[in-house]
């Protein structure tokens, strides 16, 4: 009889439910919440899978940044965030209206590009 191994358990708390003892690793390996009435299961996962460079989303009452996973726990040293801050002053010039994958080179200069963004306001 071959040897049955339990899903591993994950120390924390579920990101969509806030419940603690729940998430495991299921199939294909992604981390999931087991409570039958989580709003999103897979929350999680989803998390984990963000991309792994900034993203920079500039509009008319100023810019927010998506920091990737690597940022974190250290999100008050985020030199990206510090760059953009910097560059987009409020208001935002009309014309930076727009999301852009942010890098920062290892000689603090900032790089932008833009990406498509259909919440956008018109340029």
């Amino acid at each position: 009889m071959a040897d049955r191994h339990p899903l591993p358990k994950i120390v924390g708390r579920c990101m969509a439910c806030n419940r603690a003892g729940t998430l495991f690793v299921g199939s294909g390996g992604y981390v999931t919440c087991s409570w039958s009435d989580c709003p999103d299961p897979g929350a999680v996962a989803d998390w984990l899978e963000r991309p792994t460079h900034h993203v920079v989303k500039v509009g008319p009452d100023g810019f927010a940044v998506q920091h990737p996973v690597t940022c974190f726990p250290d999100l008050l040293d985020c030199d990206v965030h510090d760059e953009v801050k910097i560059m987009f002053r409020s208001p935002p010039p009309v014309g930076w209206y727009g999301k852009y994958k942010a890098v920062l080179s290892e000689a603090s200069t900032l790089y932008l590009t833009e990406m498509e963004d259909d919440s956008a306001p018109p340029r």
